[in-house]
Formats: structure tokens, C-alpha cells, sequence
């Protein structure tokens, strides 16, 4: 049970507190049921944070006790985040605060909502309550058409983990949107009222952003998922779409589960729920052809 669930809604900020005697200044958020303190003696990252996730909702006045606390700490010449006190990812710089931070964070809810299945994807919902799950690991395009939907008027339910309670009810987490390269521009072109990072330079991953939706799923929305899709980025193509079996979907989502080997009977029987579902293979070079197809297969 979330300790801290109480009547938070997700997106819910509070206003920076600063600690003089210890030198930090901390924030705390709801992303669905759970309440996270981040904790940073870096100013800068406080205050991106809180630009970033205010737009996800009201501003707190008073803290609650917390699920999960993140801190920012020294690490060598580096800096590093620590969950409950654990260490999480690996070191970074300063500048790559805020791109570690949600990757250590995603670490610590896969942890924290345990029995829940978690699996790598995006999520959006229409206004008729269809909702599309884009499932794949990183680069293979999952935000870049969840920011692509939204830029059309979709709302946002996940980006990166798509989580599933006991009861088999998808729990929303509309966190950042992370997008890499070339996809920085194309959906910054779409003017979709997103509310921007700076763009930082990852080694070894080149450049990401990181954008909050201008609508998002509140903590009790019923999300009942219409497709599945296993996208793929394939330049010089606009986008293209073949079936796929119960079996394989059910197998993928498996695959890009981050704790399925934990849970056993819990996660196949929520996989085999979810796999009913229609899959779909999508190769996609325009993410505007890809939009359209979405939006026909959220129809069928």
C-alpha cells in the first residue's frame, strides 16, 4: 500500500523547501499513487524540475510522507542519485542531472510498486477512451509517437513504463516525455504546447530533451488499453503496419518487462489479458503517416 497515496493527484508539486544545515533543497511529486521527495543541492536541477513538472499539476502547499525519497549526492568529482538511501545508475555531470534523474527514478518505482508489471512503453488515451500502447526499448521511437499523438490532442498516460496492478488495472504514470536527436526537432515543429528541458549531450546516447504533456492522465483514470504496437524507426518510409499473433505480443511485452521474472504466474496472467488485445508491427520513417495510421487503428 502507497504510504503516501492519500488524496494526491498525479502531477502534484510542492513548493521547494531548502534545508540550510544540510545545503539542499527538495520537491516532491505524485506520479500515480506514489509521492516522491527529490532532494538536490543543485539548484538549477530544482528548479527545471519544478518548471517541469508543475505543468502537470497544482503546487502542494504542505509535504506528505513520502514513498520513495531521491537524492542527489556527490560522488567523486561526479554526481549520483540514491533511492531509499541505495545507490542508483550510474554517475553523472551536473549538466545530465535531469535525464538521471528520471532514468534512477523509473528504477525506484519498478521497485517501489511492486507486485505491479511494469513494462518499457508509452501510453496515450483519445477522447473516446481508446488508448494505444507503444511498447519497444529505447530509440525504437515509443515517445516520439506518444509526443506526436499528444501534438494531435491526446492525453498522456506513461512514457517509458507502462504499469499493471495486481488487480490487472493499468495504473497511470505520466511523467517526461524523453526525446533523443533527430526527434527533438520534428516534435518541436508540431507546436504541441509541451513545456521543454534544455537540450542536454549525453555521451554515447547524443541529445535529449525532456517535455511535460500539456494533458495527462489523473491518478484514477480508467485506461483501457484498444492496440498494442511495436514501433520501429525506418528512415525513407512513411509508416507501415503488419499483425501481429497473440503468442509473439505476449512474448515482446514479456521480453521488454522489467521484472516479469519476478512475479511469475501475476505477470503471465497479465500478459495473456493484455495480448488479447490487437498488436501491430509499425515500421514508421514520418511521424505524421504514423499518426494517421494510429488514429485508424484506435477506430477499428
Amino acid at each position: 500500500t502507497a504510504r503516501g497515496a492519500g488524496n494526491a493527484g498525479t502531477g502534484d508539486v510542492t513548493e521547494g523547501r531548502r534545508d540550510v544545515a544540510r545545503g539542499v533543497m527538495s520537491l516532491q511529486i505524485a506520479l500515480g499513487s506514489l509521492l516522491i521527495d527529490i532532494e538536490s543541492p543543485d539548484s538549477r536541477f530544482i528548479d527545471t524540475a519544478r518548471r517541469l513538472y508543475q505543468a502537470h499539476g497544482q503546487v502542494r502547499a504542505l509535504p506528505a510522507v513520502a514513498d520513495v525519497v531521491l537524492q542527489m549526492r556527490r560522488a567523486g568529482r561526479a554526481w549520483q542519485w540514491f533511492a531509499d538511501g541505495d545507490a542508483v545508475h550510474e554517475p553523472f555531470a551536473a549538466a545530465l542531472a535531469v535525464a538521471h534523474f528520471e532514468w534512477a527514478m523509473h528504477e525506484a518505482l519498478v521497485i517501489a510498486m511492486l507486485p505491479a508489471l511494469s513494462i518499457h512503453a508509452s501510453v496515450v488515451v483519445n477522447d473516446a477512451g481508446r488508448a494505444i500502447a507503444f511498447v519497444g526499448k529505447s530509440g525504437s521511437g515509443k515517445s516520439t509517437l506518444a509526443a506526436t499523438m499528444i501534438a494531435r490532442g491526446w492525453t498522456l498516460v506513461a512514457d517509458e513504463f507502462l504499469v499493471i496492478n495486481r488487480q490487472g488495472s493499468i495504473v497511470p504514470m505520466p511523467g517526461l516525455l524523453t526525446l533523443k536527436n533527430e526527434s527533438i526537432p520534428t516534435i518541436r515543429a508540431m507546436k504541441g504546447g509541451f513545456i521543454w528541458s534544455d537540450v542536454e549531450v549525453h555521451p554515447g546516447r547524443g541529445r535529449i530533451a525532456h517535455l511535460a504533456s500539456p494533458r495527462i492522465a489523473s491518478a484514477t483514470t480508467d485506461v483501457r488499453i484498444a492496440a498494442i504496437l511495436f514501433p520501429t524507426f525506418a528512415s525513407g518510409i512513411g509508416a507501415v503496419r503488419e499483425p501481429v499473433a497473440q503468442g509473439a505480443a505476449a512474448f515482446r511485452m514479456a521480453d521488454q518487462s522489467h521484472n516479469y521474472h519476478l512475479l511469475d504466474a501475476i505477470a503471465f496472467r497479465h500478459l495473456a489479458g493484455l495480448a488479447q488485445r490487437p498488436a501491430w508491427s509499425l515500421s514508421f520513417g514520418r511521424a505524421d503517416d504514423a499518426a494517421t495510421l494510429i488514429e485508424q487503428i484506435a477506430s477499428e
